[in-house]
C-alpha cells in the first residue's frame, strides 16, 4: 500500500465521496468507530471507562468526538476535553459536537493555559489518553496552548515509557507530526500507539520523528484501495499483507531458496568491526542455523573497484554478496554516481 501526503489524503476521501457516494460524515464516523474498537479491544473496559479524550477544532477533533460519543453510548463515559469554542466548530466537525453533547457526555471547554493547569490533574489520572488535537492538516509550529498540552503529556507518560497512563493513543496521526516526512517545528506528541485511517502517512514512516506513533496501525474507513494506488504519487509503501496477494502461497516441491532471490548486503569500511557482522549474516543466510556448515562457507572477493578515495569489494557466500566500502561512506559514494547510474571506479578485476 502506498503511503499519502496529506493533500493526496484528502483527494483520497473527496474521490471516496464523489465516486463511491459515502458521505464525508460518514467517513469520519467510521474513522472513529475503528478509533474505539481498538481501544475497547487492546485494552479492555476498565481501562477504557478512565479515559480523556482531547479534542481540537478541525477534523481530526471531529474524530476524537465520534470517539468520545461511542465511549459514552457504551456507558463507559469518558472525560472530554475541547480545545476551542464550540462555536468556532465547522463542517463534520460540528455536526459530530453535538452528537456528543446530545450523548450527555461530560464536555470541557479549554480556553487557554488556566483552563488546562486545572484540568491537567485530571487528564494525569486517565487511564488512557486519546489524542485528537492536531491531525494530518497541521502546518508550521504548534504554539500557545497546544504546544503546553502536548509537553505536558510527554512528561505524565515520560514520552510514552511510564506504565501510567496506559496508553496515550493517537488518532490518526500524533499532534504535531508533519505527515509530508519534514522535521517538526515543535513538539510532537509520543504516542503508545496511532491508528491512522485508508493508509499511512509519509511522516508516520520515514520523518525523522516517525518513531512517535509507537504501534502503527492503518485501519480502512471506505475508500477503494486502487484510489489509493491511484492518487499516491510517492515511491513510500507500507508492507503488509495485502502487498504480497498475488505471489503464489504454494511452493513448488523442488524449489530451493535460491529460487527466491539473493541477498545483497551492502556495510561501510572494510576495517571497521561493521564488516565483520555483515559477512556473519551473509554466512547465515546461505547456511542457516548449520554452524559447521557456516564455518566452511566459501568467502571470497569476486570484484574489485578502486579510485583516489578507496575502494569497493565484492564478495560472494554461496548466493548472497556482501558489498563492502573502504574509504567513502555509503552515502558519499552513492552521491558520486554519475548520470547514468554508473559507479566511479577503475575496474580492477
Amino acid at each position: 500500500m502506498k503511503a499519502l501526503t496529506a493533500a493526496e489524503m484528502r483527494e483520497v476521501d473527496r474521490l471516496t465521496t464523489e465516486r463511491c457516494g459515502i458521505p464525508s460524515l460518514q467517513l469520519m464516523d467510521n474513522a472513529g468507530k475503528s478509533v474505539f474498537d481498538f481501544l475497547r479491544s487492546a485494552y479492555g473496559d476498565v481501562a477504557t471507562s478512565h479515559a480523556a479524550v482531547l479534542c481540537g477544532k478541525g477534523n481530526n477533533g471531529g474524530d476524537g468526538f465520534v470517539v468520545a460519543r461511542l465511549l459514552q453510548e457504551t456507558g463507559l463515559k469518558p472525560g472530554v476535553y475541547l480545545f476551542a469554542e464550540a462555536g468556532t466548530l465547522r463542517g463534520d466537525a460540528a455536526k459530530n459536537f453535538l452528537r456528543l453533547k446530545d450523548s450527555g457526555a461530560a464536555i470541557q471547554t479549554i480556553g487557554g493555559l488556566a483552563d488546562w493547569e486545572t484540568a491537567r490533574g485530571e487528564v494525569t489520572k486517565s487511564h488512557v489518553i486519546v489524542d485528537a488535537l492536531l491531525g494530518t492538516g497541521l502546518k508550521g509550529k504548534v504554539e500557545g496552548t497546544l504546544a503546553s498540552v502536548i509537553e505536558d503529556l510527554n512528561k505524565i507518560s515520560r514520552c510514552a515509557t511510564s506504565i501510567c497512563p496506559q496508553s496515550i493513543l493517537a488518532v490518526d496521526t500524533p499532534s504535531g507530526l508533519p505527515s509530508d516526512g519534514g522535521d517538526p517545528q515543535g513538539s510532537v506528541v509520543r504516542a503508545h500507539a496511532t491508528v491512522t485511517f485508508t493508509a499511512p502517512k509519509i511522516g508516520q514512516l520515514v520523518s525523522k520523528e516517525a518513531a512517535c506513533c509507537g504501534r502503527l496501525l492503518v485501519r480502512q474507513i471506505g475508500s477503494p484501495r486502487e484510489l489509493i494506488e491511484e492518487i499516491g504519487q510517492g515511491n513510500v509503501r507500507w508492507l503488509e499483507s495485502e502487498e504480497f496477494r498475488d505471489l503464489p502461497l504454494v511452493r513448488r516441491i523442488d524449489s530451493h531458496k535460491g529460487s527466491y532471490g539473493h541477498v545483497l548486503l551492502v556495510t561501510r569500511e572494510v576495517r571497521r568491526s561493521h564488516s565483520g557482522g555483515a559477512r556473519r549474516a551473509s554466512r547465515r543466510g546461505w547456511t542457516g542455523h548449520d554452524r559447521d556448515a557456516r564455518q566452511r562457507a566459501p568467502y571470497r572477493r569476486v570484484w574489485t573497484a578502486r579510485n583516489h578515495d578507496g575502494a569497493a569489494y565484492l564478495y560472494q557466500v554461496g548466493l548472497n554478496f556482501c558489498l563492502e566500502f573502504e574509504g567513502p561512506s555509503v552515502s558519499r559514494a552513492l552521491e558520486r554516481q554519475d548520470a547514468s547510474g554508473g559507479w566511479p571506479w577503475a575496474w580492477n578485476e
